[in-house]
């Protein structure tokens, strides 16, 4: 009986609600197709094999400039992503490029 529930619980859809990422390192894969606005980015992140140098497609034209020049020059970036459950491209909604060694931050100021 026990095994029949798992089996059943196994096979339900999994809930469609998007969970937060955070990723931060360098751009190392960058895609843009011509039909359509949005562009592609990949991220090379250590500390999360999972994601890390997986595709999030961006849906801002500045943003995809952006990745396309983090990705030319090297530069890391740190982003928030969205994990798509429902089996659709997750998708980055913040980027900042961070130069090498920087930790900006946000106030209160001198509490990095």
């Amino acid at each position: 009986m026990k095994v029949l529930i798992l089996l059943l619980l196994a096979c339900m859809p999994l809930a469609t609600a998007a969970a937060d990422i955070h990723l931060t390192g360098p751009v190392v894969g960058f895609q843009m197709r011509s039909a359509e606005e949005r562009c592609y980015a990949a991220i090379a992140d250590p500390a999360n094999p999972y994601y890390g140098n997986g595709y999030f497609h961006i849906e801002s034209k500045a943003m995809c400039s952006m990745a396309k020049a983090a990705f030319l020059t090297g530069i890391s970036v740190a982003a928030l992503g969205k994990v798509e459950s429902s089996g659709e491209t997750n998708s980055i909604s913040h980027l900042e490029m961070v130069r090498a060694g920087a930790r900006p931050y946000w106030p209160p100021y001198g509490h990095p």
